[in-house]
């Protein structure tokens, strides 16, 4: 062999025939593990980064966010979580965390997804009644709307969604929109 590369080459299948194949894959086994460790850090962070809301309207802030950027991952972190829901409600938290599976939770986003267009501005959050909260904003051709987004709850200091809103709001025309 000759040309530019074949010295190099030559150099590296002589290296591997004396017998370094043992430290070669230690090495790219270490280059292995270290990627997963940074991968398992990334999704740590990820995870720390869960929304915190303070007040109602941040929490309607949030939402209507998740909604805009098409987001059910973010909208799922803004229910109550495994310990917070334990805090709530003590026993019955199992039934409640049962009954909240990912089916239905996405079901109410691609609902309220459909009933909120691009383009809309948030403006706020309107008390239903029953801790029922309704998210208001204006959509693209300056109308008004308020969507219920279902059940809402204050756990220490954060605002979460206890239930999304029922099927029946749902089923009203443009995701249970109130005119």
């Amino acid at each position: 062999m000759t040309g530019a590369g074949s010295g190099w080459f030559s150099s590296f299948e002589a290296w591997l025939q004396e017998g370094w194949n043992g430290p070669l894959l230690v090495v790219l086994l270490l280059l292995g593990w270290l990627w997963l460790l940074v991968r398992r850090r990334e999704e740590e962070e990820r995870h720390a980064q869960r929304p915190t809301p303070l007040s109602v309207h941040e929490l309607g802030h949030c939402l209507f966010l998740a909604l805009q950027g098409r987001d059910p991952r973010r909208y799922r972190e803004l229910f109550l979580t495994g310990g917070e829901a334990r805090r709530l409600l003590g026993d019955d938290a199992a039934a409640y965390l049962e009954a909240r599976t990912g089916p239905r939770v996405i079901e109410a986003f691609e609902g309220l997804r459909g009933a909120v267009p691009r383009g809309s501005v948030y403006q706020g959050m309107k008390a239903l009644g029953d801790d029922r909260w309704a998210l208001r904003f204006a959509r693209p051709d300056g109308s008004t709307r308020e969507v219920p987004v279902g059940t809402l709850v204050q756990v220490g200091t954060a605002w979460r969604i206890f239930a999304p809103p029922p099927p029946s709001e749902g089923d009203a025309p443009a995701g249970g929109a109130v005119e």
